[in-house]
């Protein structure tokens, strides 16, 4: 499932992932179906997720707490007040925060027998925080087009991303990683030997470590293009040697 094709789950469906269709499953079929990143273990409640977030290595590797203007892509927990005393709730943010609202994909809502998937407007009020993916997952076209990024994959198979302009390294779901790649003006480099990764990461941070003090009164799309031809040189010249 990609991220597009989660976000465009109808309203009124029934979702069951991983043996249950309450609010948590909607959260589950987010982050592995979609977003890809391994699930949370021994998590009982929702509002868990918030709660022990550093105990849990999953959540601490890919994404981060934010406690204030949600955006889309975020899964948000909540406790108390509108949402379940005893569990907690859970969801993901659909719409950004207007500066009074944001808006949510939840489950949990039953009819029938059945949870159903449901969109609402919510407001801060008992909301414990959101977890924020780490990897931008809907930048502007601005954002995309400065963001250079090499892929790396490891001895199972996944694609892991080392985003040059934030010196972070986390997996990425392949079609927002392409997608970025293409505008980005990159081609797809995969380093498939941690060790050669590990030296590109250093070649480019002792070449391009003060960029940023360069950008000022200068066309950023192309510097970032400049940058980008010179890691593509570079990486193909350490392919074919």
């Amino acid at each position: 499932m990609s991220i597009e094709e989660f976000f465009s789950i109808p309203s009124g469906t029934n979702v069951f992932n991983n043996g249950a269709d309450q609010c948590v499953a909607l959260a589950n079929l987010y982050e592995a179906g979609a977003l890809q990143y391994p699930l949370p273990s021994g998590i009982q409640s929702a509002f868990q997720w918030w709660t022990e977030f550093s105990a849990k290595p999953p959540l601490v590797e890919f994404f981060i707490q934010v406690s204030e203007n949600p955006k889309r892509g975020d899964i948000f927990v909540g406790r108390y007040g509108p949402y379940q005393a005893e569990n907690g709730h859970i969801g993901v943010v659909e719409r950004d925060w207007d500066g009074s609202t944001f808006g949510t994909m939840e489950t949990g809502y039953w009819s029938e027998g059945k949870s159903y998937v449901k969109r609402l407007n919510r407001t801060m009020d008992y909301v414990l925080g959101f977890l924020r993916p780490k990897v931008n997952i809907f930048p502007t076209d601005e954002e995309e087009q400065n963001m250079i990024v090499i892929a790396r994959t490891n001895a199972e198979g996944n694609m892991y991303v080392y985003n040059l302009g934030t010196d972070v390294v986390t997996h990425i779901p392949d079609d927002y990683r392409l997608g970025v790649l293409r505008k980005s003006g990159m081609h797809q480099w995969d380093f498939a030997q941690e060790a050669e990764f590990k030296s590109f990461r250093e070649w480019y941070k002792d070449t391009f470590s003060n960029r940023s003090s360069s950008m000022s009164g200068i066309d950023t799309a192309a510097f970032s293009k400049a940058i980008a031809k010179a890691v593509n040189d570079e990486i193909a010249k350490r392919m074919s040697s």
